[in-house]
């Protein structure tokens, strides 16, 4: 049996509800910032940027796009 952490559990919830989101919104930055968020606390660094970029392709003007894109850019290289 697969016991996970409260913390986890939350994560893995909250990026299924982001990927449902997108489905039904895939024009919405935010929420693909809010999934990149989700998939760097899980390590998935190089799915993270690209939802950055996406979000930035979509509102360049974004500004927490940016800011995580330059984050993850300079932690990744």
């Amino acid at each position: 049996t697969l016991i996970l952490s409260k913390s986890l559990a939350s994560i893995l919830y909250a990026f299924a509800f982001a990927y449902a989101a997108i489905a039904l919104a895939p024009e919405r930055g935010p929420l693909r910032v809010r999934r990149g968020l989700w998939l760097a606390e899980l390590g998935r660094f190089d799915e993270a940027a690209a939802e950055y970029r996406r979000a930035l392709e979509l509102d360049p003007k974004d500004g927490a796009a940016a800011c995580a894109w330059a984050a993850i850019s300079a932690s990744v290289g």
